[in-house]
C-alpha cells in the first residue's frame, strides 16, 4: 500500500477511536454528539461517519455545522474530526 493512503487510513482509525474515549458520556444526554468530520473530497451527500466518508470538504463548513447543530441541541457538544488532526476539536 502506497504511504499516504496507508497513513490516511491509520489517522482514520486513530481518529475514530480517540473521538470514542475523549467524547464525553452524560447520564442525561440519550445520545452522543456527532463528530462532523472533514476531508478533501467531502460534501454533502457523503454519509459522515469517518475520514473516508467525510460529509464536509473545509474545516469552515463542519464549525458552521457543528455551531448550528449545538445551537438547537441544548448541551451538546459536537466535534469536528480530520484526517491530519490527532483529536475532534470541541
Amino acid at each position: 500500500m502506497p504511504e499516504s493512503p496507508r497513513r490516511f487510513v491509520i489517522s482514520c482509525g486513530v481518529m475514530a477511536v480517540a473521538a470514542a474515549i475523549i467524547a464525553p458520556a452524560r447520564a442525561a444526554d440519550a445520545a452522543t454528539p456527532p463528530v462532523f468530520w472533514v476531508a478533501s473530497g467531502g460534501g454533502s451527500a457523503r454519509a459522515n461517519v469517518s475520514c473516508p466518508t467525510a460529509g464536509y470538504g473545509s474545516v469552515q463548513s463542519a464549525v458552521t455545522a457543528a455551531q448550528n447543530y449545538e445551537s438547537s441541541h441544548r448541551g451538546a457538544v459536537p466535534a469536528v474530526g480530520s484526517a491530519r488532526a490527532r483529536t475532534p476539536s470541541r
